[in-house]
């Protein structure tokens, strides 16, 4: 399983504090006549830390402190007396931390943030001086984890001391944690309405004994299970803390379309570092196929149809020997926009996959200056073409240089030979001897309508939209499925289809589309030539495999 990790390191100096606040001036002594006073705690060097987190992509993780952030104070000197909350007096990147404390002169003290509770991330359960840090419940954002999981540890010497006042310069700090983004895919697809993730393989807790002689070592527990799951539905990502160490973590993510698995190769956590990872993912639940046994195509009367048409794709990336970000889709049902619902025009230079290309035209796919194309009629499937004298449109000749043709068929052009548009014959097979099924495949709460082509088993069989069924994945695995998306505008939008208006346009080699319409001869599919003056880019490429 290919893992992409990226990383950014937190500042070196991770933190250190400030000043403290209290109700009283009075002193308050204690039993072996030391005295509560007013302690002050002061970085020596800028601190690098907490509390407002904010990801900055490839620059990692900003971090400044919030007025009022807690933090625990433990008297190494004077154990004895107890733990003591300080709190910051100022928002910024190097604040003071203020509170009352039992504190003499030349007292050591140890720091931890965030402040001690009696439940929740940070505990001390048997009361001798031993934080139990608790990371197994989770929400998967940043903000939850500055308040919680975000553990930093610092040292601190009092050096002036008054009958009310104390001041304690922090001489060291030491982020205990690790950070992480964890994107997940499944099929060159990112996961959207992502609601829980089951983190295994993972310390969900650790010791750390303040009342250690020596500097406290951070002891993760063994390896169990954190559960991040989400206030609000979350897309893509979610941020995670984990203990430093040696892990090979996997994954379980619910989704509003099912349920995702996934797992990294091993990999040793460095404290105080971000890691940005991309988890590819395999679908294993509520109608999940196992695609690692099923061929990248689908067969119909003996033709090989690609998983999905041509798309464009500059976020996701491209397909193995494809050109730069051009791919099949990941699945048969997906199109531009099957995610905004239905009956809204989509306008293609808002959507992050360029969905779009004239016919015939592969050096300007997106924004062509012209109507060009080779002839009137004429297949390009399997061809790729270029001027020999630009005199005439009919100057044409074939090649098999791609550095050469400026016209032809663009699934054959970017995909290296690997897949090309059908010819009318393909298409007819479609129509005229293939079973179809109307129906919609269900993509979290909307349904992406759409005709089912699949060999026929006997006799033929057809149906119309008013006989549309649910389908499943196991049913997108037995033939091919074209999603209902309509012609692109001249002015590039996509309409879609709304029941129970549902239409949808195919472009083959011909200069020419194939559709189907639910209102049109009961919902049966036919064949239309376009018209090249309006317009001939289409949202739905079906392309066949060579």
């Amino acid at each position: 399983m290919k893992t992409i990790i990226y990383f950014s390191i937190l500042a070196t100096s991770v933190f250190m504090f400030a000043s403290c606040s209290s109700n009283s001036n009075e002193e308050v002594p204690n039993d072996n006549g030391r005295k509560q006073r007013m302690l002050t705690v002061v970085p020596k060097a800028q601190p690098g830390t907490r509390s407002s987190l904010t990801d900055q992509g490839s620059q990692g993780l900003s971090s400044m402190w919030e007025m009022g952030d807690e933090m625990t104070v433990y008297n190494k000197t004077y154990p004895s007396s107890g733990y003591h909350t300080i709190k910051a007096t100022s928002t910024s990147k190097a604040a003071n931390f203020v509170g009352t404390a039992d504190c003499e002169v030349n007292d050591q003290l140890r720091l931890f943030y965030p402040s001690l509770g009696t439940k929740g991330a940070v505990t001390d359960p048997a009361g001798n001086g031993t934080l139990t840090l608790d990371i197994s419940e989770q929400k998967g954002t940043l903000e939850d984890i500055q308040q919680h999981y975000d553990f930093f540890y610092g040292e601190a010497t009092v050096g002036e001391v008054t009958d009310n006042a104390a001041v304690a310069n922090a001489e060291l700090s030491q982020n205990l944690t690790v950070i992480c983004k964890f994107t997940f895919k499944c099929n060159k697809e990112y996961l959207k309405d992502i609601s829980s993730v089951e983190v295994t393989n993972v310390a969900p807790k650790a010791a750390f004994a303040l009342s250690s002689r020596t500097t406290p070592i951070l002891t993760p527990s063994a390896a169990g299970t954190i559960n991040v799951v989400a206030t609000d539905n979350i897309d893509n990502s979610v941020y995670v803390t984990l203990f430093p160490g040696e892990t090979v973590p996997s994954f379980t993510v619910m989704a509003a379309d099912g349920k995702y698995e996934g797992a990294l190769s091993a990999a040793t956590l460095q404290a105080g570092k971000f890691y940005n990872v991309v988890v590819e993912t395999a679908r294993t639940g509520e109608g999940s196929v196992d695609s690692g046994s099923n061929p990248d195509y689908v067969e119909v009367c003996g033709i090989k149809w690609a998983k999905g048409n041509l798309e464009y794709d500059p976020v996701n990336g491209g397909d193995p020997g494809f050109m730069e970000n051009w791919r099949i889709a990941p699945t048969q049902w997906h199109f531009v926009g099957y995610d905004k619902g239905y009956d809204i025009n989509i306008n293609i230079a808002d959507e992050p996959i360029k969905d779009k290309f004239w016919w015939n035209n592969i050096l300007s796919p997106f924004d062509p200056t012209s109507n060009n194309y080779k002839s009137n009629g004429n297949s390009i499937s399997g061809k790729i073409f270029y001027y020999y004298d630009d005199s005439s449109d009919d100057d044409w000749t074939t090649t098999v240089n791609a550095d050469w043709a400026n016209r032809g068929d663009l699934a054959y052009y970017v995909s290296n030979k690997q897949y090309r548009l059908p010819t009318l014959a393909h298409v007819k097979l479609l129509l005229y001897e293939a079973s179809y099924q109307w129906g919609y495949y269900m993509v979290g709460n909307k349904k992406v309508y759409g005709v089912l082509f699949t060999t026929p088993n006997g006799s033929r069989i057809t149906s119309t939209y008013e006989q549309s069924v649910e389908l499943s994945d196991e049913d997108l695995e037995k033939g091919l499925f074209l999603p209902a998306a309509r012609i692109l505008t001249s002015s590039g939008q996509l309409g879609n289809s709304s029941p129970p208006n549902v239409d949808g346009h195919y472009l083959y080699s011909q200069s020419s589309v194939f559709s189907f319409d639910s209102n049109h001869s009961l919902g049966k599919v036919y064949l239309e030539a376009i018209n090249y003056s309006l317009l001939y880019r289409h949202s739905v490429r079906p392309i066949l495999c060579e």
